[in-house]
């Protein structure tokens, strides 16, 4: 029907036909036919490009790129997962011996804690505030001082080895040279009390720094 229209229009154009000519309907097929067989003529010897139709699936569609003024928009940037807060500010080295393996008890019983706190109760953190006075008290009996001495003995050379953000952290959970001795007895003495996590963290950040210096491994000097 289009191919039809395309050609009355060009006969049309060249004045082959007209409305005012060749009104009858046998000169207007005539004068078509006159046409169309020009057309034939012309194209008989000529190359026509075979197309072969392709189903939908071998047709490759576009996929929408995203756009800077909208359209699709871009992914969101992942979490990133909180640091582990260690015990101690970190790993000690101490030398052989009860208070170490006190120390490594300690540390494997926080791990435990840490991986499973999803199905301990609240109060199961006031276990890690009593053994850290186990520990305290094991290393003043290896100087033959009591506790409360042991502590302030090494608590300003101990308060010199903090970072900055350990100092800002353990300013932050009221842990100080006049408290230190007061918060650790807490764990025995008021069990509900000792259950502040953060609070017994910042205890034993000082506690580890103190341990450092009086059982901590010194590599000797040649």
């Amino acid at each position: 029907m289009g191919g039809s229209l395309l050609a009355l229009e060009d006969l049309h154009r060249r004045k082959k036909i007209s409305t005012r000519h060749n009104r009858h309907e046998d000169d207007i097929v005539k004068t078509l036919k006159k046409a169309a067989n020009g057309i034939f003529a012309k194209n008989e010897n000529a190359d026509f490009e075979i197309i072969v139709p392709q189903p939908d699936s071998a047709i490759k569609k576009e996929t929408p790129q995203p756009s800077s003024e909208g359209g699709n928009k871009p992914r969101k940037t992942r979490r990133t997962k909180a640091e582990k807060q260690h015990l101690f500010g970190g790993k000690l080295f101490l030398e052989k011996g009860i208070v170490n393996n006190l120390y490594c008890d300690i540390d494997d019983t926080y791990n435990f804690y840490l991986d499973n706190q999803d199905t301990l109760s609240d109060t199961y953190s006031g276990i890690i505030r009593m053994t850290l006075r186990l520990l305290a008290e094991a290393a003043g009996n290896d100087e033959n001082l009591k506790m409360d001495k042991y502590l302030r003995k090494y608590f300003d050379a101990g308060k010199k080895m903090l970072t900055l953000n350990e100092k800002t952290f353990i300013s932050n959970q009221s842990v100080s040279e006049n408290k230190l001795v007061q918060l650790l007895q807490t764990g025995a003495h008021n069990y509900i009390d000792s259950t502040n996590m953060d609070q017994t963290r910042a205890v034993s950040i000082v506690l580890g720094k103190i341990l450092t210096l009086s059982h901590g491994k010194h590599q000797l000097t040649p």
